[in-house]
This record gives C-alpha cells, sequence and structure tokens, in this order.
C-alpha cells in the first residue's frame, strides 16, 4: 500500500502521537499486548491497532512533504520520497501489471471485484 498525504497540519492529534510513540517503543506486539490489558482504550489508539492490522498483511510505504523528520518517525511505516520510484519497485517486485488507487480515503470504501476475462474478439 502507498500513501500519499499533505499532512499540513503534521502527524495528527497529540493522543494519537501518544499511541504512534508506544508503537515505537514497544513495537507491534508489545504495542497490541498493551492495548489488550487496558481497562480503557486509548483515545485515538485504534488508528494505530488498524494500521497494525494493515502491516500484518503488507508493507506501507508513506509519502508526505508535510511531516517533520520526528513525525516521519512516528509512523512506524516505510517513508518514501518518490511515489513513482516506490510505485515502480512495487509492481516489479509483485509482478502484478495492475493496481488501484483511491482517493480521498477516509470518504471511500475500497471493495475488490476480480476483472472478468475478456474474450477475444
Amino acid at each position: 500500500m502507498v500513501i500519499a498525504s499533505e499532512c499540513t497540519e503534521g502527524l495528527g492529534s497529540s493522543e494519537f502521537r501518544h499511541a504512534q510513540t508506544q508503537l515505537k517503543h514497544l513495537g507491534h506486539k508489545g504495542f497490541l499486548e498493551r492495548i489488550q490489558q487496558m481497562p480503557l482504550a486509548d483515545p485515538d489508539a485504534w488508528q494505530t491497532q488498524m494500521l497494525l492490522r494493515t502491516l500484518a498483511v503488507g508493507k506501507v510505504s508513506f509519502f508526505s512533504e508535510g511531516l517533520s523528520e520526528a513525525d516521519r518517525e512516528l509512523t512506524c511505516v516505510s517513508m518514501i520520497d518518490n511515489i513513482e520510484r516506490a510505485l515502480e519497485e512495487i509492481i516489479s517486485d509483485s509482478g502484478e501489471k495492475e493496481l488501484a488507487v483511491i482517493p480521498e480515503g477516509p470518504y471511500v470504501i475500497p471493495v475488490y471485484r476480480p476483472l472478468q476475462k475478456r474474450e477475444a474478439a
């Protein structure tokens, strides 16, 4: 997955930054163990938990020109400086010939539907 976001307001809320800081210090397993032991959830920790669900399935590459170096480290994902090069590498490594682009992520729910094989004309 490649994410491109301007991040003009930085990484996010102080609660999200705290959750990401915990992830950075505890690691994936440690963060999940920590939240499972908590009687009440931390605000915005669910976003970090959803990130971990995605990372359990594959790699996340993130492009942003709006984050400081400290914020880039707190993303806990692979930061990229060139979207085109990253996409070329992903396509080359995976052998896939197609990719999906989902605009305005928070406002769309992606649904996978395999393409039907085309009949030769």
